[in-house]
C-alpha cells in the first residue's frame, strides 16, 4: 500500500525514509543482483537499476500518496550449445546455460538415441 504523508513531512526525503524503508530496502536487493551479474563469467554487458517516486496529490492537498518502485534490467545469460558426436554419428545437440553441468556427457549413447 502507498504511503500517504503530509506536505510538511517531505523534508527530509532520502531513499531510507521514504515508504518507512522500503525503497532502500529494495535499492539494495537489485544492487546485490547488479553484484552476482558483474562477477558471473558468463554475462557480460550494462546494468541499470531505476528508482521511481510518484508524488499524487490527495483531495484535500494536505496529503500526498507516495508510490515507488525500484527495478533493474540485466544482461542475459550466455547460453553454451553442446553437441555430443560419438564415431561421426550425432548423438546430443542441445543448449545449456551451463556446459560445465555435472554428468553432462554421463549418457550412454542407447540412451540419447531413445534406444
Amino acid at each position: 500500500m502507498p504511503e500517504q504523508v503530509t506536505l510538511t513531512t517531505l523534508v527530509p526525503l532520502t531513499l531510507s525514509t521514504v515508504s518507512g524503508g522500503h525503497v532502500e530496502r529494495q535499492f539494495q536487493e537489485e544492487l546485490a543482483r547488479v553484484r552476482e551479474v558483474l562477477t558471473d563469467p558468463k554475462r557480460s554487458g550494462a546494468c541499470r537499476v531505476t528508482i521511481s517516486l510518484d508524488f499524487v496529490p490527495e483531495d484535500s492537498a494536505s496529503f500526498v500518496r507516495v508510490l515507488s518502485t525500484v527495478s533493474s534490467k540485466l544482461p542475459p545469460q550466455k547460453l553454451a550449445r553442446v553437441v555430443t558426436i560419438h564415431n561421426g554419428e550425432l548423438m546430443e545437440d542441445r543448449t545449456s546455460p551451463d556446459a560445465r553441468q555435472p554428468g553432462l556427457f554421463a549418457m550412454s549413447a542407447e540412451e540419447v538415441r531413445g534406444e
